[in-house]
């Protein structure tokens, strides 16, 4: 017997930022390429995986973006994933977050239109999980 799932996510698709709050930029060691933002986060877009691996955070700096957290991505580079991505939330206590579902109602919708794709398979990185 085949077991079937359906789930229906909200739409958080985020949002272009005209401006870039000092505390984002000094919280990360790589200049963004692009932000956006949603209700729940910062999305940092980047030019490569290298980028997205190798981003350190100033946590302190992170923390007074208190309530939204923040997402590093980009697409990906490798043939079996679209997009890859980091989710950092000191602003709401914690660290590094390896698998955060809810910032994939922003994630998704903001990548499955600069893909122009609607199936998309996504690899959320973290410390204990990079590989290069």
């Amino acid at each position: 017997m085949l077991l079937q799932i359906q789930m229906d996510f909200p739409n958080t698709k985020p949002e272009k930022v005209d401006t870039v709050p000092d505390s984002l930029m000094s919280g990360l060691s790589i200049p963004p390429a692009e932000v956006f933002r949603n209700s729940q986060a910062y999305f940092v877009i980047y030019r490569s995986e290298s980028d997205v691996l190798s981003v350190l955070r100033n946590n302190e700096s992170l923390a007074q973006l208190k309530p939204l957290d923040i997402v590093v991505t980009c697409q990906s580079e490798r043939q079996d994933y679209d997009f890859i991505s980091r989710y950092f939330w000191p602003a709401n206590g914690g660290d590094e977050d390896p698998v955060t579902g809810s910032i994939h109602t922003g994630l998704a919708p903001f990548w499955a239109e600069r893909l122009g794709k609607t199936d998309l398979v996504a690899y959320q990185a973290s410390k204990g999980r990079i590989t290069v």
